[in-house]
């Protein structure tokens, strides 16, 4: 093989490990921005609106016991805001619900709202027929119970997403943690490869230039006796080929030793 193939093979080999820890790293990097963006996208508006709806449903539970009590209509008017919100809430959660249980707390807490919305327009009913009695009990049994169940499974539902929260997170370390081993495991590859690349092509290079250094001086010290086998293969190719393997000797060997002195060096005659 020549010296210019072994060069560009070893470089080549050393670039292909390093284009596969790009290619490994920019795959790891774009699993954590996905991860990063589900969280920030989808997770966070959840957590917030299943709060917000929770959050609600203790003041609702007031304004109705103040509406049935009192009788007054803005009571009344200002429940029916914030269900609509709540209801509201409820019905965008079902964009973000994403595991088995959350989708599955989502429907609860949306059946016991919308028992608790038809027992409060109930209490509405027996108010309007003089039966406040009737609607107090409603009120403070079946209203109530509905109510509690609601935030009970909007809690339940906020634990849930907490909880695929965490197994996002966790994964996003595991591919971070590989990540980074297959860079290191990668580089120290590539490091290594180039280190015996460049031994062996060094080894090879020097090899044949100290054969030939070492006929050289044994002809200028005329102490040439025998052919001295030189390999060629590690060096570039002369114009017009030739095999990889020569001989050093003939022509060396056939031409007379002599020895030239300038005359100028001359020592004049004493």
């Amino acid at each position: 093989m020549r010296l210019a193939s072994k060069i560009f093979l070893t470089s080549a080999l050393v670039i292909v490990v390093l284009a596969g820890v790009a290619a490994l790293s920019l795959r790891a990097i774009d699993r954590l921005a996905s991860a990063n963006r589900e969280i920030v996208t989808r997770t966070v508006p959840a957590l917030r609106l299943t709060a917000a709806a929770r959050e609600a449903i203790e003041p609702l539970m007031r304004l109705e016991a103040r509406a049935v009590s009192l009788g007054d209509p803005s009571y009344t008017t200002e429940w029916t805001e914030r269900a609509a919100q709540v209801a509201d809430d409820l019905e965008r959660l079902v964009e973000y619900a994403q595991s088995s249980l959350e989708k599955l707390y989502l429907r609860e807490a949306s059946a016991a709202f919308d028992g608790y919305r038809s027992i409060v327009a109930r209490e509405r009913a027996l108010v309007q027929m003089g039966d406040h009695l009737g609607a107090v009990r409603l009120t403070d049994i079946d209203a109530r119970l509905l109510a509690e169940r609601v935030e009970e499974r909007l809690g339940a539902l906020m634990s849930a997403t907490h909880t695929r929260v965490l197994s996002v997170e966790a994964d996003s370390a595991r591919v971070e943690g590989r990540m980074w081993t297959w860079m290191l495991v990668a580089l120290g590859a590539a490091v290594g490869v180039a280190l015996l690349g460049a031994a062996f092509l060094s080894h090879r290079m020097t090899r044949s230039l100290d054969d030939l250094s070492a006929a050289a001086a044994a002809v200028a010290t005329g102490k040439f006796r025998e052919p001295i086998v030189v390999q060629f293969d590690d060096r570039p190719a002369a114009p017009g080929g030739g095999d990889a393997t020569r001989v050093f000797c003939d022509r060396v060997a056939r031409a007379p030793v002599t020895s030239h002195v300038d005359p100028r060096r001359r020592r004049a005659p004493a």
